[in-house]
């Protein structure tokens, strides 16, 4: 069975729009530059520029290591009280504290007994094996360069015995913060932090621009205790909390207005929290509602949906109110899911420029334009994932086999193409060449991104999951998962890649 599609109106589109565009606006950029991390260490006192500014394209000197690096430990302070001069006699005099200290503390030991080299380039590994030393004191030279280290991968280290650019440095520094310490088993920042380097409002003010916040329900001690809190975190370096919650907060969505509403689960029943994205400040909305975990879905106009898994297993569906954020129930969006054990994780909810739908065994179902109803728009295949392109909706299919174990499931091999009026054809089929796309990506300049599972490259011993790109002739992998783990991008990858690319005959 096949009907029309429903479309969203323009309001409904716009609102759509400004809430999407409400929370990419929180998030940081994916590739800060060498100076806006430079400028993110300037105001935490770990790295200074000179009077001729950052200068982040000139190499590096030892002297201005070295005071990079006593920064990173920590020990700037102590350095400049103390200011006992090391056994070199070339150091210039506003480096002579730091390469003091780092030579009182073993850090050290200069190009000979008498020379510390600090006007010379320091080399991209002696910089990386330095500042590697504050995440673990017991690094060795040699044993970085050949396997790598913390601060530097081994394809860096590769290239080490070259002069390392100030930019660099900084890059390698601003991303050491995340590293683990082996003495404090915290990461560099939390350590820094806890030393009264720098204070929590300039780590905030400094770095979340950089990397953006973390939201996320942590458990205040024992998970069984069932005592849980919502924490903001800068490189897992809290910012923010709530008061505690009596059970596990789960993020449904960000509002245009600053809120974050979250579910906390207890006794068979989901009480609905809306937390200030700033102080994390919490309200409970509306009443609770029985369920035992809610799934987020979208908006609709001035409505946003998700939806409850009761205790008999189906769907009960709510929608939040615009402005007084109250939870209503819709009494014609209850959907009774399959019971059969095989089909647990089969249901998947996806916001589509469209409207609202629901993906699973049953076909695809969407909720219609006043919000009180859901309708099967394509049956007769069980649906795994959708994504929009234009007018029409692209949609992939699954199914199960019965073997001497049980079901297994069982990833479709078509990915079909939903036309405006309801009518589907298939764009892509899989099967010939050994792919099961799985759930879509992305869609960009008319080429389909997805993920499926590769029956030609699985063997016994390892599972291979790839994304895989298709521009409706051949498809081409993207990136490459080993045991959930990825391995390597696309580039990297294409010599040990066998069938690149693989062409559908025309």
């Amino acid at each position: 069975m096949k009907r029309p599609l429903k479309r969203l109106c323009a309001a409904s589109l716009t609102a759509l729009l400004l809430i999407g565009g409400a929370r990419a606006a929180e998030q940081a950029s994916l590739a800060p530059t060498q100076e806006q991390l430079a400028q993110m260490l300037f105001e935490l006192g770990l790295f200074r520029g000179t009077d001729q500014g950052f200068e982040l394209e000139r190499s590096m000197t030892r002297g201005e290591a070295a005071v990079m690096v006593t920064r990173f430990f920590g020990g700037e302070e102590e350095a400049l009280e103390q200011n006992q001069p090391a056994p070199f006699d070339d150091a210039s005099s506003w480096a002579v504290p730091y390469v003091g200290w780092l030579y009182r503390n073993g850090l050290t030991q200069g190009i000979s007994k008498t020379k510390y080299g600090s006007s010379q380039s320091i080399t991209f590994a002696q910089f990386a094996v330095m500042l590697n030393r504050r995440l673990d004191p017991e690094t060795r030279y040699e044993q970085c360069v050949e396997f790598g280290c913390q601060i530097a991968s081994q394809d860096q280290m590769a290239q080490g015995d070259r002069p390392i650019l100030r930019g660099e440095a900084v890059e390698l520094a601003a991303n050491g913060l995340s590293c683990m310490t082996k003495a404090d088993s915290q990461n560099l920042a939390m350590a820094l932090l806890e030393q009264g380097v720098f204070t929590l409002e300039a780590w905030e003010k400094a770095a979340a621009p950089i990397w953006g916040y973390e939201y996320r329900g942590y458990s205040m001690g024992d998970e069984s205790s069932g005592e849980w809190r919502i924490e903001k975190r800068v490189l897992d370096v809290v910012a923010a909390h709530s008061q505690p919650l009596p059970g596990q907060p789960i993020e449904l969505c960000r509002l245009g207005t600053g809120e974050i509403l979250y579910t906390a689960e207890q006794a068979g029943q989901l009480t609905i929290y809306s937390a200030d994205s700033q102080t994390l400040a919490l309200r409970q909305v509306g009443q609770p509602l029985e369920g035992r975990y809610a799934w987020d879905w979208g908006w609709l106009g001035d409505f946003y949906y998700f939806a409850a898994e009761t205790k008999e297993g189906d769907l009960a569906f709510y929608r939040t109110d615009g402005q007084d954020r109250q939870m209503i129930q819709e009494k014609g969006l209850v959907f009774a899911m399959n019971k059969d054990p095989k089909f647990n994780g089969t249901y998947r909810l996806r916001q589509l420029p469209q409207g609202l739908f629901l993906c699973c065994p049953e076909g695809l179902y969407q909720v219609n334009r006043a919000g009180d109803s859901i309708e099967q728009v394509v049956s007769g295949t069980a649906v795994r994932d959708a994504i929009s392109q234009g007018e029409g909706i692209y949609y992939t299919t699954f199914a199960f086999r019965q073997t001497e174990y049980g079901w297994d499931q069982q990833d479709g091999a078509q990915i079909l193409l939903l036309d405006e009026e309801g009518n589907a054809s298939a764009v892509f089929d899989g099967q010939p060449l050994g792919l099961h796309p799985n759930r879509f990506s992305r869609l960009e300049d008319g080429k389909l991104y997805f993920f499926a599972d590769d029956q030609a490259r699985r063997t016994p011993k390892e599972e291979s999951y790839c994304e895989y790109c298709w521009d409706g002739r051949r498809v081409s992998v993207s990136r490459s998962w080993t045991n959930g783990q990825e391995s390597a991008d696309f580039a990297s990858e294409q010599l040990r890649l066998d069938n690149l690319y693989r062409e559908m005959g025309q």
